[in-house]
């Protein structure tokens, strides 16, 4: 849905290690969310991939799911030659476009700035790739904690980014971040499905996923048969189990996680239900909700609002105050209800006397998650003076790599 006009028609990209956004500057969400994960399958001797999630409903025993992107947003050196292909997917099956008639915003992930020979071979490997294999005119490389606090209208604040392997705590002034002191909490959302696992089995519980095999005397509607129903046959691999399973369990985080306090609950709130099998019960899964906010056993990892308050405590001290004023949590993790009140409960109890602490909430609910990182990108991409944030071909033909020093500091 387009809220703001594109003179440009850009494109902007935002490849994160468990999903990509793509669409069109100016919408308030992207056209498109697909995994990062790519399928990969071996035909005559020959490697073939397929590319978003439709495996999931294919009879296809043999293939392999792999990560084109690890968990620091580096591209994963065995598949990085996939990207061509992927990028070919992307314009010609998704958005069917001529990618030469669109200039293109790239997210840069601020976390792989730590190792600055990684950073730089990042910047270059989707350079050569968005200009000499996709021949666009202009691209823009744009760090994902500026363009997260751009998504809220601001320029200066704290990124809280809660990602897959870690939550990445940004401090933002004036629209650059303060790399000499942000940090990666060493908590994120595989935390999360790995304890989600662990709780489960300690249990007796099980996760099933639609490739396991239905159990006796269990109904399931005709549309949404398991997999194994369909195709009696059907022998996964493990990667596919390991994929599916992973996915049940961010649907339930999704579904099931709540830091809102209830008296009562519906019993029934507290299951699970895969098709085919007996529903999960969810009320295990309790000790989930103290993991960012209490010590779990002999744990060295502080507490999250103790180090977003060591962070901001290492912020030049006049913009302290506005840094505390303004904490933007993005990421899958940042919709759990009750989040934003947590937050501000507990930092609440940190902040120094006469500071306020506040925290921001996206600027239209479908901005939210983890389309805010996107939507600073369709916002900074739909400006009018976006050109001057951009290098042309021409400039990459012409200078190569020492262009990026040049325009993209």
């Amino acid at each position: 849905m387009n809220i703001i006009s594109n003179p440009h028609k850009t494109l902007v990209f935002d490849i994160g290690s468990c999903y990509t956004r793509f669409g069109y500057a100016g919408d308030v969400q992207p056209s498109f969310s697909v995994p990062s994960s790519i399928i990969q399958r071996v035909r005559d001797g020959e490697k073939t991939y397929e590319f978003g999630d439709s495996w999931l409903s294919k009879n296809m025993p043999d293939l392999e799911v792999v990560s084109m992107i690890d968990g620091s947003g580096n591209l994963v050196p065995d598949h990085s030659q996939i990207i061509p292909t992927y990028l070919d997917w992307t314009y010609s099956k998704c958005l069917q476009i001529d990618p030469s008639d669109h200039p293109v915003l790239l997210t840069q992930p601020t976390q792989i700035t730590i190792n600055k020979g990684q950073f730089e071979n990042w910047r270059k490997s989707w350079c050569e790739h968005l200009f000499e294999f996709a021949n666009h005119p202009y691209l823009c490389l744009e760090f994902d904690s500026s363009l997260a606090a751009l998504s809220r209208g601001l320029q200066t604040g704290i990124v809280l980014d809660f990602g897959w392997l870690y939550t990445r705590i940004v401090p933002i002034f004036e629209g650059k971040p303060l790399l000499n002191v942000a940090r990666n909490y060493q908590i994120g959302t595989y935390t999360f499905v790995d304890y989600v696992e662990t709780l489960t089995n300690q249990s007796g519980g099980k996760i099933y996923t639609l490739f396991d095999p239905p159990e006796q005397n269990q109904q399931f509607n005709v549309n949404f048969k398991p997999l194994v129903a369909r195709f009696p046959l059907y022998t996964p691999t493990e990667s596919q189990q390991k994929y599916a399973k992973r996915n049940i369990i961010i649907d339930i985080l999704k579904t099931q996680l709540t830091y809102i306090s209830t008296k009562q609950q519906d019993p029934m709130a507290l299951l699970y239900y895969v098709p085919g099998h007996e529903p999960l019960k969810t009320s295990v899964l309790a000790p989930l909700k103290s993991i960012f906010w209490q010590r779990i056993g002999n744990s060295p990892i502080p507490l999250l609002p103790d180090t977003i308050a060591d962070v901001i405590g290492k912020c030049p001290g006049d913009v302290q105050r506005l840094m505390w004023k303004n904490i933007i949590p993005v990421g899958g993790l940042s919709n759990v209800p009750g989040m934003y009140d947590k937050l501000r409960e507990l930092l609440g109890r940190l902040v120094p006397r006469n500071y306020m602490v506040d925290i921001i909430p996206p600027m239209h609910p479908m901005c939210n998650g983890s389309f805010s990182v996107w939507v600073g990108g369709s916002i900074m991409g739909s400006l009018d003076n976006f050109p001057e944030f951009c290098i042309s071909k021409q400039e990459w033909s012409e200078q190569g790599e020492a262009i990026l020093s040049k325009k993209c500091k």
